[in-house]
């Protein structure tokens, strides 16, 4: 059979012709709701989470890892490592946010360095995903992650340390992922803030650096 154009009937290929305008017209004006909807809960979102439409500061984005020397920060700040525990209370309405936010305005303001294995990016998103399937609609979920990756502490890349993570996990019956923070911090030589209480009990005993969300740094 010859299904060439050529062999449809006018009154048949104007109709198409018709058709496929219409669906055009739809799916632009389905678009242009879409953005809409998401403006408006880009708005409602900040507004119940408490969330401050700030940029970050002008020199955040320059600070960076030294490659002459891998794992030095080039700014001489103090450097204290976050886990997500912590980031996440910068996007989302939970107990303990100010007091997180207060410690991301002390990065933003160029007081201290905050930093975290390149791990962060990775668990953070899978737990707001695994959040949003409990508390948040899609739409929200979308903005607190733009949120997140706009406020990412400086993500330090460096060699593996799963061996060091997997006997810390052991000794001190933590979980692996905690362990992953420890052994960072460890490696860097710097306090770590965490929301996770099991996490500060667990660890804090044996590692004074490991310090709860709100506790003197």
């Amino acid at each position: 059979m010859n299904l060439s154009i050529k062999n449809v009937p006018d009154e048949v290929y104007e109709q198409i012709k018709k058709t496929a305008v219409e669906q055009r017209r739809s799916l632009n004006a389905q678009i242009v709701h879409l953005l809409a909807t998401e403006a408006a809960a880009n708005a409602g979102f900040e507004e119940r989470a408490g969330t401050l439409c700030r940029s970050t500061a002008p020199d955040v984005k320059q600070r960076s890892v030294d490659p002459r020397r891998p794992g030095a920060l080039m700014a001489g700040l103090r450097r204290v490592v976050v886990d997500s525990s912590v980031v996440l209370k910068w996007v989302l309405p939970e107990a303990g946010r100010s007091k997180a936010l207060a410690l991301l305005d002390e990065y933003e303001a160029g007081q201290t360095d905050l930093i975290a294995p390149g791990l962060l990016m990775k668990s953070a998103p899978r737990t707001l995903k695994a959040m949003q399937a409990r508390r948040f609609d899609p739409v929200d979920a979308r903005v607190g992650f733009r949120l997140l990756d706009l406020r990412r502490p400086l993500l330090v890349d460096g060699p593996a340390r799963l061996r060091a993570s997997f006997e810390l996990s052991i000794l001190h019956h933590l979980s692996f992922w905690d362990s992953v923070y420890l052994a960072f911090s460890i490696d860097k030589r710097c306090d770590i803030v965490t929301a996770d209480r099991r996490f500060r009990s667990g660890a804090g005993k044996y590692y004074p650096f490991v310090i709860l969300l709100g506790e003197e740094l």
